[in-house]
């Protein structure tokens, strides 16, 4: 409980108050709206984001996913300590550890705004709790917890495939009868469980598609766009598509895994990773917390296998932009091994235990410390009104039933002005950049003014220059350029 409320209170006083760009805009609108996502789908995200920000109707549906994920990496570093008081941390240095995690910088940035990650990382760090109780209290309950759990965990992000099979094997390597009597039947159960939430994805389509919800349809583009049905996933290969992220290449990273010639690479991607939020010296000792932490015990030291897994996949996967994300849940399995050694530590000298276990402790608070005025910056994002200025400025810019064209890294803020705000009047959301729309373009103009929105990082404030663009007839209504940045 002590961990939970100071991260808590932290993460909320560094939390984004905003609408964002990239993923986080498109989370910030789509559960809300009960649409779709870009691939994996993230049906779990969708379904939960959507009851969380109608039951807890305070602020606008932005701030009430952020807070929402903020709560899930909150939940995953109470799971962190509880897990490694399980392992019999004393509780002070389970708590040190859990605060040492939630504070990376990596994991703390991520916490503070809408994040598809979050939920996974909450989720996966459940179900490792549920199966260590499990094993430690030989609980067959909550066994059939963690399977449920894991059901949930798959239905939330692709990367969740490199750290379930921890649990399994935990399972395995305990030995204990009843437990693996019942793996079969947890594993059907946590199948299911999945596949009843993808199953969201065909009938919302279908659902949308048999009411006629997508804007972009009276324009003449195909079905599939972005946001209330991305990839019309009512078709088989449409839901293929975004099941498996083979239209981002995703399945193609798989193979890494097994390409041994990649293995210093991949090594040297993960010792990136990780100095990103750690100092050299200070990393090479949390390792050898780590290792001695795990030493002599096969349960323990499978908590390696998440990073060892994820890092072969993330190396390799070019279309992600944001890979430091898929660390957070193998450095929560890192911390919980801190602890461990630390605790190990301590018992080595029996006579000086509790002494000693307050130093530890408080080594980790001190840590703690560090890791907060390193990430002080996180702090002013509560101030930050980036999204919700370039949406002013796009729609003071624009006309009222203007057709609004951007890349769709741009498009999530003015894809929440118009489905969640219903701010936009008429003017209609085209997430695909403008090169790829000149085919359209005449007929557009010929009936409604259009703008592209420029690829560029976006600023505050925002020049605005509008020129003839895109080198088309244009029709009654010039197509005009929204070009982000200094014109």
């Amino acid at each position: 409980m002590f961990v939970a409320l100071v991260v808590c209170a932290t993460y909320a006083f560094s939390l984004d108050r905003d609408v964002g760009f990239w993923d986080t805009g498109e989370l910030q609108t789509v559960p809300y709206i009960l649409g779709l996502m870009h691939p994996t789908g993230f049906p779990a995200e969708i379904l939960g984001g959507w009851a969380f920000t109608h039951v807890f109707a305070l602020g606008e549906p932005a701030l009430r996913m952020n807070v929402f994920c903020m709560l899930c990496v909150v939940f995953a570093a109470a799971c962190a300590c509880a897990l490694a008081q399980l392992w019999r941390v004393p509780a002070l240095v389970a708590a040190g550890a859990a605060l040492c995690f939630a504070f990376t910088p990596v994991v703390w940035a991520h916490a503070t705004h809408a994040d598809v990650t979050d939920p996974a990382l909450a989720l996966c760090a459940a179900v490792l709790l549920a199966t260590v109780f499990a094993i430690e209290r030989d609980a067959l309950r909550a066994l059939y917890l963690a399977a449920f759990l894991a059901g949930l965990a798959l239905g939330t992000h692709g990367m969740v495939v490199w750290f379930l099979p921890v649990p399994l094997l935990l399972v395995l390597v305990a030995r204990k009868p009843a437990l693996l009597r019942a793996v079969p039947l947890c594993s059907v159960l946590a199948v299911l469980t999945a596949a009843l939430l993808y199953a969201y994805l065909p009938v919302r389509s279908a659902m949308v598609t048999a009411a006629n919800l997508e804007p972009t349809r009276a324009l003449g583009l195909g079905r599939g766009m972005p946001f209330i049905d991305m990839g019309h996933p009512s078709t088989p290969s449409g839901f293929l598509d975004i099941v498996t992220g083979r239209t981002v290449d995703a399945p193609g990273s798989l193979t890494a895994i097994f390409d041994v010639t990649r293995f210093g690479h991949d090594a040297a991607f993960a010792l990136a990773q990780l100095q990103a939020n750690y100092p050299l010296p200070l990393l090479l000792g949390l390792v050898a917390l780590a290792v001695f932490g795990s030493w002599g015990s096969l349960q323990r030291s499978l908590l390696f296998l998440p990073g060892a897994l994820v890092t072969p996949f993330a190396a390799s996967f070019a279309n992600e932009s944001d890979v430091s994300r898929y660390y957070t849940f193998p450095l929560l399995c890192g911390w919980v091994l801190v602890a461990v050694g630390l605790a190990r530590l301590v018992a080595l000298a029996p006579r000086y235990a509790p002494d000693l276990s307050r130093a530890a402790a408080a080594a980790l608070v001190v840590l703690t410390a560090g890791e907060a005025y390193g990430g002080r910056a996180l702090f002013e994002q509560r101030n930050d009104a980036l999204g919700s200025t370039y949406i002013a400025d796009v729609l003071g810019a624009t006309e009222p039933n203007a057709i609004v064209a951007s890349a769709w890294i741009y498009a999530t803020p003015l894809a929440y002005a118009s489905f969640v705000r219903h701010a936009a009047a008429q003017r209609v959301v085209v997430a695909r950049p403008a090169e790829e729309l000149i085919s359209v373009l005449p007929a557009w103009t010929a009936e409604r003014p259009v703008y592209a929105i420029a690829e560029s990082p976006p600023q505050v404030p925002v020049a605005v220059a509008f020129v003839r663009a895109l080198g088309v007839n244009p029709g009654p209504h010039d197509p005009k350029l929204y070009r982000l940045g200094k014109p």
